[in-house]
């Protein structure tokens, strides 16, 4: 657990008046509850993520443009792990805009 921990770099911008700081750290609790919503993204199961987004108390808005997972963003973390219905429930509930998920393996090329 603590080697996951320290693989993921997390970072929340939008929520914590220090965060623009360099070095920013977290308690364990705090940085539990980011890997948490990582790995909830990362696991395509919708469910998983709302038990996390609920357990941190932060809006989907909060995550979608604070929480960063192994240097990507979360929506962009989610997709590039092919968990594209985490992704896109993020995107809906945050309320960002029109965003297109779209696997490029799959493509087909006329």
């Amino acid at each position: 657990m603590k080697k996951l921990a320290g693989v993921l770099t997390l970072g929340l911008f939008t929520f914590f008046s220090f965060s623009s700081q360099a070095g920013v750290s977290y308690n364990s609790a705090q940085e539990q509850m980011l890997v948490n919503i990582c790995k909830a993204a990362k696991s395509d199961e919708v469910r998983n993520l709302r038990q996390a987004q609920r357990a941190s108390n932060l809006s989907y808005k909060q995550i979608a443009k604070g929480v960063v997972c192994n240097g990507e963003d979360v929506i962009e973390y989610a997709a590039s792990h092919q968990a594209y219905k985490t992704a896109q429930y993020i995107s809906d509930k945050a309320q960002l805009g029109s965003v297109i998920i779209r696997d490029i393996a799959k493509v087909e090329h006329k």
